[in-house]
């Protein structure tokens, strides 16, 4: 088992540089949150506009709360990784139904994650 969690702290410690190598300043030194975004949004491949300022709604605040925090055990901030999660989670939400599949497992996981982002 060690090797899957040298692994998924692996990804966690890829997803964090992968973060602070792309994040965009302003002038005065503070992070610019839309042009980040937009930048991270390029490396998820996520071009719709609605679908990226649905993860600024409802991923960017709980990733910059938890972006310096590191668990015990870790040697990075897992944040990175969950925007990814969230990111995904929104891209699913806020697909286009005509792309969506119609399959009785994609609806109750569809369902799930409105739920969870009530």
């Amino acid at each position: 088992m060690q090797g899957n969690r040298d692994e998924h702290l692996a990804t966690e410690c890829r997803i964090d540089c992968a973060y602070k190598e792309n994040r965009v300043n302003n002038t005065d030194g503070s992070l610019n949150d839309y042009e980040t975004l937009k930048v991270l949004s390029d490396l998820l491949n996520i071009w719709d506009e609605n679908i990226i300022d649905n993860i600024h709604r409802t991923c960017w605040e709980s990733f910059q709360e938890n972006l310096n925090k590191i668990e015990e055990g870790h040697i990075c901030s897992d944040a990175t990784l969950l925007f990814g999660f969230c990111s995904e989670d929104m891209i699913i939400l806020h697909c286009d139904a005509q792309y969506r599949k119609k399959e009785d497992k994609c609806e109750k996981y569809l369902q799930e994650l409105k739920q969870k982002y009530e």
